[in-house]
Formats: structure tokens, sequence, C-alpha cells
């Protein structure tokens, strides 16, 4: 504290043995305005930052605000008052590096969004070593993020893998695997290449089915045919003898896909693909009639923005979001911004991609970068 000699010279100078008059408040606010002034400001942006903290909402990657929550779910009705969730979980799985990065990816966005249904992820057994020594490698410090920061499972698995196909899809059949995860009534698969925008929790709530899965929408020539990328599955010894034996007898050209499809193509439950499956592919024109389901309705990035929960990144020939020379892929899918795109759509593109990137760096390093 200051002492009251050091205010003795502040006025009207004073008569000698007189006392020393105390300063007026009006007084000590005109010589200290500017440290008052700075403390306001300084409480105003620490309530800001604490405001948007703690707020239960969040700014998505094309800008809008998504709620925490399931309100707007056609299923949200579904969940049950009193949940078990320790009898539900998300489950990934990972072959190698970079796609073990985009699996802490999801279980962080799954933080974020504040489920409480468990997290599983299986990963190649050969990898069990590499825990032992989480410190020494990249592998390992990033299993043990995703168990000690996302409370994730790790479930060693053999990866289910075939020679002679398209090497992008080699080790696809391992996704499969979730239907042997029988300690759960329920599981929910998304491919990690992709964005969760809002909570998926009410898929859990479906009615009785083995497998809930949307339409491969963007293949017009095979128009009932069910794409992997997001998968509700009902675990089960049954269904998962089925799949081995369908994977052990599989045709050449066949993936998980195909398999599902052969299996549960005329009986699985179908999911709207306009809020569970949006492509990225769609926000560049393509397949926007089948995403639409009309030749009739007009386009409106925004409502479909609006709509989706769950956007899947698929540009080809523009590669995933995590590679380079992304500033020319933007140029030669949208060059000057004209024709038929328009500025809004190459925006929400840009964002979504550049924000995978940047979280993708954000939470496993420049080593994932």
């Amino acid at each position: 504290m200051y002492s009251m000699h050091r205010y003795a010279h502040v006025g009207s100078p004073q008569k000698e043995g007189s006392p020393v008059r105390q300063p007026s408040v009006w007084l000590l606010i005109r010589k200290y305005k500017n440290l008052i002034l700075a403390a306001f400001v300084s409480i105003a942006l620490l309530a800001t930052v604490h405001r948007r903290s703690s707020s239960p909402s969040s700014r998505t990657p094309y800008g809008y605000d998504v709620p925490y929550s399931d309100e707007t779910s056609p299923y949200s009705s579904n969940i049950p008052a009193n949940v078990q969730w320790s009898d539900y979980a998300y489950t990934q799985y990972v072959t190698n590096e970079i796609y073990l990065c985009n699996a802490v990816m999801v279980f962080d966005s799954l933080e974020r969004l504040k489920s409480k249904a468990d997290r599983v992820m299986m990963y190649p057994q050969e990898w069990t070593p590499e825990l032992e020594k989480h410190n020494m490698t990249i592998i390992g410090r990033h299993m043990m993020k995703a168990r000690e920061r996302y409370g994730v499972k790790l479930v060693p698995v053999q990866v289910q893998s075939f020679e002679h196909q398209e090497p992008t899809w080699q080790a696809s059949f391992t996704k499969l695997l979730a239907f042997d995860q029988t300690q759960y009534k329920r599981v929910i698969n998304v491919d990690s290449d992709a964005t969760i925008l809002k909570s998926l929790d009410s898929l859990f709530f479906l009615p009785p089915t083995p497998l809930a899965l949307p339409r491969a929408y963007w293949l017009p020539e095979k128009p009932h045919f069910l794409t992997s990328i997001l998968l509700v599955i009902t675990p089960s010894t049954f269904e998962f003898s089925r799949l081995q034996a369908a994977i052990k007898h599989h045709e050449p050209t066949d993936f998980d896909m195909e398999i599902l499809n052969n299996l549960y193509g005329t009986s699985a439950l179908v999911l709207p693909h306009r809020e569970y499956g949006l492509l990225t592919r769609v926000l560049m024109g393509e397949s926007r009639k089948e995403f639409l389901g009309s030749e009739e309705e007009v386009w409106d990035t925004e409502k479909v923005m609006k709509e989706v929960r769950y956007v899947h990144f698929s540009d080809w020939p523009v590669g995933k979001p995590w590679l380079g020379g992304f500033d020319m892929e933007v140029e030669r899918v949208w060059p000057g911004c004209g024709g038929e795109m328009d500025c809004g759509d190459k925006g929400v593109w840009v964002r979504l991609r550049a924000d995978f990137k940047r979280r993708r760096e954000g939470i496993c390093g420049r080593e994932f970068a």
C-alpha cells in the first residue's frame, strides 16, 4: 500500500505545522486514470474469454454456431432418461501412423462434443510394445495420448489386409472388427478422414437393427448402394461370423463396402445422408442432384451446412486435407472462383479443409503435419 506521505504534495501547498490534507478521489482518478483504464480492459477481456470457454456452443469451420447437444436430431427423442453410457462406444481402427493421428482427432471431437459413450481404438497388435516405450516413439506417444487424455480403450487386433488390392483400402476390412465388440450394445464407427460437426449420440438409440448406414448417393449407377463412411453397428457373434465368412470368400474387387452391401443391402436401416454423409466433393459441385434427391430443389449451401452433422473428405483427384500443395489444388478446383461455382461454396470447402489441417497439427504436432 502507498503511505499517506506520498500524497502530501497533491493539491494546494500545506502550511508548516498544519495537518496533511488527504487527496480527493477525483484527483487520484485523474492521476492514475491510465492504470485504472488498463485494469478495466483486462477484466473485460478475461470475462469475455471465460464466457467463450464456458459457452455450450462452438464455432464450426464454416462459421455457424453449433450447440453441444442432440436437440435438432430427428432421433433425439429416442435417448432414454437414464442411459448407461458404458454400454455404448465409438470405435476407430488404425493401421498406420497417419490414421493414428486422425483417430486421435476423432476422439478429441467427441470430447469437445461432450459425448459420454466409451471410446475404443482397434490398433495393430504389433504396436503393443510401443506402449511400453511410449515416450520414445511417435506411435507410443499418441496411443498414450488417446488413452490418458481422451479415455480411449486400446484394443489390439489382427489387421485384416489382403494383397493384390488397391493399397488405399487394402486394410479396410479391419473396420468390420467393430462387429466383434460384443461387450457393447451398440457402437458407432466413423471414418477418421472426416469432421464431426454435431453430436451423433442419438444414433445409439435407433430401432433394433444389425446395421444402419447412409447411401452412397454419389454412385448413380448403383442407386441403392450403401456406404461405410459411418456405421451404426449392433455387435453380435452371429453377425461377425457371417462377416468373417464373407471376407474369406470375397472377390478380388470387393472391399468393406461391397461386403456390407452383399450382406445387408436389402435389410440395413438407411440413415439420411444429408445429415450423416456429406462428401466435400459435393461442395465442389459434384453429385448435387443425387445429394438433394431432387432435380427441382435449388442448392442452398447455408441450408445444407446447417443440416449436416458429419462431413467426409473425398475430393479426388484433390488429395486429403493433411497433404501438401493445398493452394495449387484450390486454384485448380476454383480457378478465379468463376463458372457455376460460387465463392460461398469455395469458402466452406477451404475452411473445412484448413480447419482439419489446423486441428491435426494442434492435436498431433508437427511430426504428423
